[in-house]
């Protein structure tokens, strides 16, 4: 599938939950206008599929931590911030063998991936990090600010508060 423009169906259905009381749950006895009304917002969305390679926000970065160590922060990071309300499901895996490993955050509908970070050991204390993430919501460019931050220091947290590199300013 390639994604769509806009809010995936369930973003969607997280961030306006409260719209209409029907919507919570599914009631059986919705009536016949809520049921229209999801139809209407849910059918522009289903071809979403979060990442995308062309247009998603990503970093790639070399720390001084070893990727097993790497990994470790990369899922506590993932938990602690990028699960959202509806608690999305992180998927984590690694190669010994091959010294890599890779932490998803996927929806719980498609499977598609909200973010996505790929760890390569470079050495036995340094790794390459490779993140991207959907571009909407949680998933944005200050999420993958807040991973890199809690990769390379060891603390969680939803926030970076490292400052910015200083960009040459054009006159």
């Amino acid at each position: 599938m390639q994604p769509a423009d806009g809010l995936c169906f369930s973003v969607l259905i997280e961030t306006l939950g409260g719209l209409d009381n029907n919507l919570q749950g599914f009631n059986l006895r919705m009536n016949a206008l809520a049921v229209l009304r999801m139809l209407v917002i849910a059918l522009p969305l289903t071809g979403c599929a979060g990442v995308d390679s062309a247009k998603s926000p990503r970093d790639t970065y070399n720390v001084e931590v070893s990727y097993e160590d790497a990994f470790k922060r990369a899922q506590e990071q993932a938990e602690y911030c990028l699960r959202g309300d509806t608690l999305y499901p992180i998927v984590a895996s690694i190669d010994t063998q091959a010294r890599r490993a890779r932490v998803q955050v996927l929806d719980n509908f498609a499977g598609s991936q909200w973010a996505r970070f790929d760890i390569v050991a470079t050495g036995p204390k340094s790794s390459t990090i490779e993140g991207a993430v959907a571009g909407i919501n949680i998933w944005d460019y200050a999420a993958l600010r807040a991973m890199r931050a809690a990769i390379e220091f060891g603390v969680p947290s939803c926030t970076d508060y490292m400052p910015l590199e200083r960009k040459s300013i054009r006159k």
